[in-house]
């Protein structure tokens, strides 16, 4: 992600698999997820034919470091690598 800001400054925030995110089927995490970086935001049992098994979302949380700049727009762009990050939601408090 890539936060914008009203005076066209920008923020990048990494996702970085195995710290903010991991894979959707729960059985398929990798090793390399290190125990309390990921967080589940959403999980679900699910069997589809033979396959089963426990889907989830994770969700990643971030302060802006400049609260006092009004952000315009942020950029969702991939970094081309085997992960497929896709966005379900954003919040703003």
């Amino acid at each position: 992600y890539t936060m914008h800001y009203e005076d066209g400054s920008s923020e990048p925030i990494p996702v970085i698999y195995g710290e903010d995110m991991a894979d959707l089927w729960i059985h398929a995490r990798p090793k390399e997820v290190k125990e309390g970086l990921v967080h589940i935001a959403w999980e679900q049992d699910f069997q589809a034919g033979k396959r089963r098994g426990t889907l989830a979302l994770t969700r990643q949380t971030w302060v802006n470091p400049n609260p006092d700049k009004k952000i315009t727009h942020l950029d969702f762009e991939s970094a081309g690598r085997k992960a497929a990050p896709f966005l379900v939601a954003i919040t703003v408090e």
